[in-house]
Formats: structure tokens, C-alpha cells, sequence
């Protein structure tokens, strides 16, 4: 054993720094990728359930933020990614999938430009100005959302619940969810909210459509 462990030290040394850099920098990217397509196939209502083990107890759901936080990663960059998507879900509430798979393409595609040799600074440079197009795109294309157009929050909602479980069940929950929004907004300052103010309270029940109204 002793010996094993004194020729791998040895072999480190023979090897230049940038050689050890660029295998564990290769190796961040792989596991990021293996964990975008791990989760890529629960995207969309289409989307297939995931199912995980835990201490005695199984969870099948197709929530990527669920998903990540209950998927016990050890690497750092599969934590990462789990950060990402609470980020993502505390944030926007939706989109947690999305934005895993996103980065992990993003990431995918910077190693093959790496593997052709482009140098580390001009793809960090790239990647800021496709930061500042993309935000640049999505305020053209994005659409001003009037607080009293009730149908368009409606659709709104019903299309955040179309991938879930619950979806057979939005012509209910929909016209709760935004209720509730319009309660603790404010008309003139409506861009942050605190969802904190909303309760929530699970009660037991054979039929939803019979319990709400």
C-alpha cells in the first residue's frame, strides 16, 4: 500500500500543473453535463417521473428542484447545480429543469471549444457577451404583464402547472394561485414579492374539486 501511494506521488510530480488543471477542469464539466442529462428527461409535460431512494422512503416526481435537492451529490459542481436550481426556484418559482439543462449545454459546448484549443480567457469573454445579448434579447421578446388581465395571469399559471402532478386539477388551483398573488402585490411596486406572506395549509382530502372553493 505504501508503496502504491509513494509512485502516485511521484507520478503527480512528473506531471505539469496544467495538465492536472486541465483533467479536474475536464472532470467539472463531464459531471455537470452527466447530471444535465440525467435530469434533461423530466423536462416538459411529456416528461418522465424520476424516482429516488432514500432512507426508507421513495420519491417519484418530475420537479427538477426536487429532484437536485433530494439527490445526494457529493461532488462539488453537482452541488453547484443544486444551488443553481434553488436559485432558480426561490427566484422565478419555475424553470428549475430549464435552467439546469441550460447550463449544463452551455457547459457541454464550452469543453468541445476547449478541446479545439480555444484559450480559457476569450471563452469567459465570449460567454459575457453572450450574457449581455441574451438579456438584451429577452427584453424585446418578453411581454408587458398588465396586474388586471386576470386571463392572461390565469393562462399564466395553468401553463407553470401543466408539468406537475396537480395539472388535471389548474381550472382550481390557478384562480387560487393568483388571488393570492394579486393580495400582497402592489400595483405600483410588483416586480419583487414576498411569497412568505402567502400560507399554506394541507389538509387531508378524497377529492379536490369537493374541498376547495
Amino acid at each position: 500500500m505504501q508503496k502504491s501511494e509513494t509512485h502516485l506521488k511521484q507520478t503527480k510530480k512528473l506531471l505539469p500543473v496544467e495538465v492536472c488543471n486541465t483533467n479536474i477542469q475536464t472532470s467539472n464539466f463531464l459531471i455537470a453535463k452527466k447530471v444535465a442529462d440525467a435530469i434533461r428527461t423530466s423536462l416538459g409535460p411529456h416528461g418522465m417521473d424520476k424516482i429516488i431512494v432514500s432512507d426508507k422512503e421513495l420519491l417519484i416526481t418530475n420537479d427538477g428542484a426536487t429532484i437536485m435537492k433530494n439527490s445526494k451529490f457529493e461532488h462539488p459542481i453537482a452541488k453547484l447545480l443544486v444551488n443553481v436550481s434553488e436559485s432558480q426556484d426561490s427566484e422565478v418559482g419555475d424553470g428549475t429543469t430549464s435552467v439546469i439543462i441550460l447550463s449544463g449545454s452551455i457547459l457541454g459546448a464550452s469543453l468541445n471549444l476547449m478541446k479545439r484549443g480555444l484559450p480559457r480567457n476569450i471563452l469567459t469573454t465570449c460567454l459575457g457577451v453572450f450574457l449581455k445579448e441574451t438579456k438584451k434579447i429577452l427584453l424585446k421578446i418578453a411581454i408587458p404583464v398588465n396586474l388586471k388581465n386576470s386571463p392572461a395571469l390565469y393562462n399564466a399559471a395553468c401553463t407553470a402547472l401543466e408539468s406537475k402532478v396537480i395539472s388535471s386539477y389548474c381550472h382550481i388551483l390557478a384562480p387560487l394561485a393568483v388571488q393570492a398573488v394579486l393580495l400582497i402585490s402592489n400595483n405600483k411596486k410588483s416586480f419583487n414579492l414576498d411569497l412568505k406572506k402567502i400560507k399554506l395549509i394541507k389538509k387531508k382530502s378524497e377529492e379536490l374539486s369537493n374541498k376547495v372553493n
